[in-house]
C-alpha cells in the first residue's frame, strides 16, 4: 500500500474509535503515505506520526443553520469537495467513517472501481427513515454498503441487523475497546481547575459516578435525574462529554438541596480521558430501546469502564447492556422501582473475575484492523 486516505467529520480529538485505528495503520504501514481528509466539528489539536498527514475540508455553505433542509445541500458539497481532493491524492485505498461521509465514498468508488472501499459504520440513525431527510441518508448509505469492498460494524448485535436490512455478507467488527495513546505529543487543553474539584472530593471519601457523553431522552436523562434526586450525600454525579446547557437543563430538573451532588467538567480530550476515568468509583451507561441506534447500542464508555476496573451502572430495559453486563460480572441494571442502597450494596461485590479475558480479546483487538487490511489486499491481488 502506497497511500491510504480516511474521510471522516468529527472532532477527531474525541473521537477514540477513529484515533485508534489511524495509529495502528501508520505505525504498522511505516512506507505508506496516509492522508485524512478532516470535515472537523471543532478545532483539532491533536497529532499522529509522520507517515500521516491532515488534510481540512473546508465547506463554503457550512455558515447555513443546522436545520434539515440546509443539511443536505451541506451534505452534497461536503461529498464532492471530499471526493475531489481525494482524487488529487489519488490513494490505492478510502477508509470512510460514518453516514455523513458516505456521498464522498459512493463518488471514490464509482469512478475508481478497482480501488477498495472500506465503509465503517459508526451508527445506525437512519434505519427505519420516517422523514424525507433520513430516507434520502438511508439510501445514501445503502449504497455505500453496497459499493463498499469491507463494512465495518462495532458488535455483533449490528452486524445481524445491517446483514438483514443491506444484504451485506462482508461485514467486520470492530468493537470500541478502550486503547491508551500515551507516544504521541497534542495540545493539552484539559481543565486542571475541574480536576483539582474530583481530587477534593475524593480527600473527602465521596463516590464519585460518572456520565460520560450526551444527555438525551434516549439516553437516560430521565433516570439520571430520578438517581440524582434520591442518591445518597456521599455519591457525586460527574458529567463529561455534555455541553452546558445540557447541563443547566439537567440542573432545574434537580431538586434544590440535591444539585450540590452534580459536577459538570465538560469536554474531555480523548488522550485525558484516563485521568478521569482513574479517580471515579462507578460509571453510568442508560440506553432506551427507542429507536434502533440506542436498542443497538456499543458505546466506548463500556469499554472504557470495564478497562478501568469501574463497576457499571445500566437501564434494564436494553438487552445489549444487560448481556454485557453478565457477560463480563461487571455492574447491576436498575429501573425505574430500584433500591439504591441495594444497587449500590451489589456494586460492591463486582470483582472484574474475567478480567484476563478482556486483556487477551484487546490483544486480539489491536490487529483486527490490520487483518481487515490484509484480507481486502489478498482478495485484490496486492502485495
Amino acid at each position: 500500500m502506497n497511500k491510504i486516505a480516511i474521510l471522516v467529520k468529527t472532532s477527531l480529538q474525541f473521537d477514540g474509535r477513529v484515533i485508534q485505528q489511524i495509529d495502528q495503520l501508520s505505525s504498522n504501514y511505516k512506507d505508506s503515505k496516509i492522508k485524512i481528509f478532516l470535515l472537523p466539528d471543532a478545532k483539532l489539536n491533536i497529532d499522529f506520526d509522520k507517515n500521516c498527514k491532515v488534510e481540512i475540508i473546508k465547506l463554503s455553505l457550512k455558515f447555513l443553520p443546522k436545520i434539515r433542509f440546509f443539511q443536505l445541500f451541506k451534505m452534497l458539497e461536503y461529498g464532492i469537495v471530499s471526493s475531489y481532493h481525494i482524487s488529487r491524492f489519488n490513494p490505492d485505498l478510502l477508509h470512510v467513517h460514518d453516514d455523513t461521509s458516505s456521498l464522498g465514498g459512493i463518488l471514490f468508488k464509482l469512478f475508481n472501481k478497482n480501488k477498495p472501499l472500506i465503509y465503517d459504520d459508526h451508527e445506525l440513525k437512519y434505519v427505519r427513515p420516517t422523514k424525507l431527510f433520513d430516507f434520502l441518508m438511508f439510501n445514501l448509505e445503502k449504497l455505500c454498503y453496497m459499493l463498499a469492498d469491507i463494512v465495518i460494524v462495532a458488535n455483533d448485535e449490528r452486524r445481524r441487523i445491517c446483514k438483514k436490512i443491506y444484504s451485506k455478507k462482508n461485514i467486520h467488527i470492530i468493537e470500541n475497546f478502550y486503547y491508551r495513546r500515551s507516544s504521541l505529543e497534542y495540545e493539552n487543553s484539559f481543565d486542571e481547575n475541574n480536576f483539582s474539584s474530583l481530587i477534593n472530593f475524593k480527600k473527602q471519601n465521596l463516590k464519585l459516578l460518572l456520565h460520560q457523553g450526551q444527555l438525551t431522552k434516549e439516553r437516560g436523562f430521565d433516570q439520571i435525574v430520578d438517581l440524582v434526586n434520591n442518591i445518597e450525600k456521599k455519591y457525586i454525579v460527574i458529567f463529561v462529554g455534555v455541553s452546558q446547557n445540557k447541563f443547566e437543563d439537567l440542573k432545574t430538573k434537580i431538586i434544590e438541596d440535591k444539585r450540590k451532588n452534580i459536577f459538570y467538567f465538560g469536554f474531555v480530550p480523548y488522550n485525558n480521558l484516563n485521568r478521569i476515568y482513574e479517580l471515579c468509583d462507578y460509571s453510568i451507561i442508560l440506553y432506551k430501546n427507542k429507536g434502533i441506534n440506542n436498542k443497538y447500542c456499543a458505546p466506548n464508555r463500556l469499554y472504557m469502564s470495564l478497562y478501568f476496573k469501574l463497576p457499571i451502572i445500566v437501564n434494564e430495559e436494553n438487552l445489549v447492556l444487560n448481556n454485557f453486563i453478565k457477560k463480563y460480572n461487571c455492574g447491576a441494571m436498575i429501573n425505574k422501582n430500584s433500591n439504591l442502597s441495594e444497587l449500590f450494596r451489589k456494586l460492591k461485590f463486582v470483582k472484574f473475575s474475567k478480567n484476563n479475558i478482556l486483556k487477551s480479546l484487546y490483544d486480539d483487538h489491536r490487529i483486527k484492523i490490520l487483518n481487515i487490511y490484509k484480507e481486502l489486499y489478498h482478495d485484490k491481488n496486492y502485495n
